[in-house]
């Protein structure tokens, strides 16, 4: 007889709510794996770092799952792919877990905080303006253009720089020039990065108060006043792109007032701080495993002389990069209208979510779920996606999460995989690598050349809002 589902058990802390907000925004995988062996120490379950851990942040009842199983159950709603089951039926909804954080940020309509039938059809018209738009604007030949000139200049200076630095640059790069037509050199290119900084930093501040005195303004008050610049900025630009026939995915569309409106409130999501630093954390550890890491020895380019081999060895190593290093560590999603279960294969009691609380889902665990990836999920394996049906391992549907899944799914996936894809082929059919050292265990852990605990990931890497290593990795272009 089945056990029926219980509430998920709270680790013992003498940390009070703030206190643990302080402690998820300084380490997510300290904060979740500490509680677990907690939970494990006091024989409350045979906890482990898949396990659900019930925290208390940002003043809501919060569940973490970490499990592939659970993640991808609440992403999918809780149905099977391909389920016929009626749309009313979604027991997690995104826009009320993410009001809070993005709604000051990101004025509606788009589709990060819409939902039910209005998200279905933002997103089908949303997807058809990037899919025209990929074979120009948003082509590899036109990311490998800017690959191509930045690692150039690197080259000549001759100079170790900070990779996720030089990385989080090329990234505006690619997002403004194929976005909003954008050179790095040109006036409005500074100050739409200049805001989207002050954006973020409103966005992920710890003080989530809007305080402006005058002499003095929060840094929540100041990215609100950003988001108003920017709205101000983009919208007339949008319809200069229109008339200029340049910018990207929005040529020949229609020039009505909403229309306008709701392009350039993606555009602010497109051209975020949050997506430019994503970028660089997927491109700094793709690039980290591509050149300097054991599995791969002198690299890629090294690795295999056929240029078919070649291109699915690269596919490879960016999923696996993706898998045991996403950018997010995780997303928010929350029970809405009615308690949810998610069960367990352990044999264990499933966990009840109630009405209203949130679940966090931290894609780095499921990422390294033993269950799906075997006894070395921990370990970065470059050819384990090798084996495809169709020859290209991004073409075949993947167990990995660092997009969500779902009807949520991140729109701009294909975006990142091609950009990714055209950085990695560029440099190596330049001959170009990279020399330098990879010292710090959180950051080898990270990237999964070795297994560390918790501790020092904390010490060693930064998780929100993404993933990168605290201290720079000194790194130089060179010739191979």
């Amino acid at each position: 007889m089945s056990r029926p589902p219980q509430l998920p058990q709270s680790a013992s802390t003498s940390l009070n709510p703030l206190a643990e907000t302080f402690s998820f925004h300084s380490s997510p995988e300290q904060f979740i794996a500490s509680r677990a062996l907690s939970l494990h120490a006091a024989n409350v379950s045979s906890a482990s770092s898949q396990k659900p851990v019930k925290a208390h942040i940002l003043g809501r009842n919060v569940v973490v799952l970490s499990s592939h199983a659970q993640v991808m159950h609440v992403l999918r709603q809780g149905k099977d792919p391909g389920s016929s089951e009626p749309k009313d039926t979604e027991p997690y909804v995104a826009a009320p877990a993410y009001a809070q954080l993005m709604g000051p940020f990101f004025p509606s309509p788009n589709l990060l905080l819409s939902e039910g039938e209005d998200h279905s059809c933002m997103r089908r018209d949303w997807e058809g303006k990037m899919a025209m738009a990929a074979a120009e604007a948003l082509s590899p030949e036109a990311i490998s253009r800017l690959t191509d000139e930045h690692f150039a200049s690197l080259l000549e200076a001759g100079e170790r720089v900070s990779l996720y630095a030089t990385l989080k640059a090329l990234a505006w790069k690619i997002l403004l020039g194929v976005f909003l037509g954008l050179e790095s050199e040109d006036e409005l290119f500074n100050e739409v990065t200049s805001l989207q900084g002050d954006l973020l930093r409103g966005q992920f501040s710890v003080f989530p108060v809007s305080v402006n005195i005058g002499l003095w303004q929060s840094p929540r008050s100041k990215g609100i006043a950003a988001r108003r610049k920017l709205q101000r900025i983009l919208g007339p630009h949008v319809q200069k792109m229109r008339a200029d026939g340049t910018g990207c995915p929005f040529n020949g569309a229609d020039d009505a007032k909403d229309d306008v409106e709701e392009a350039a409130n993606h555009l602010l999501l497109f051209t975020s701080s949050l997506s430019a630093k994503a970028l660089a954390s997927l491109l700094t550890a793709f690039l980290l495993n591509l050149f300097l890491s054991p599995g791969l020895c002198a690299g890629v380019a090294a690795s295999t002389t056929a240029e078919t081999e070649r291109g699915r060895l690269l596919c490879s190593t960016l999923l696996e990069t993706e898998r045991l290093s996403p950018p997010i560590v995780g997303i928010m999603r929350r029970a809405q209208a009615q308690d949810v279960v998610v069960s367990h294969e352990d044999g264990h009691p499933a966990t009840l979510i109630p009405s209203g609380w949130d679940a966090w889902l931290y894609f780095v665990g499921a990422g390294r779920d033993p269950s799906v990836f075997g006894a070395n999920c921990d370990k970065f394996d470059p050819r384990r996606f090798m084996d495809s049906r169709s020859g290209n391992p991004v073409q075949d549907t993947v167990p990995t999460v660092a997009f969500s899944a779902g009807k949520k799914e991140c729109l701009g996936k294909e975006f990142a995989r091609s950009a990714c894809l055209a950085v990695g082929r560029t440099l190596v059919q330049k001959g170009l690598g990279l020399e330098g050292a990879v010292d710090a265990p959180g950051v080898r852990a990270w990237l999964g050349w070795e297994k560390q605990g918790p501790e020092e990931w904390a010490r060693d890497m930064r998780q929100l809002p993404t993933q990168r290593p605290a201290v720079p990795i000194m790194a130089k272009v060179v010739h191979l």
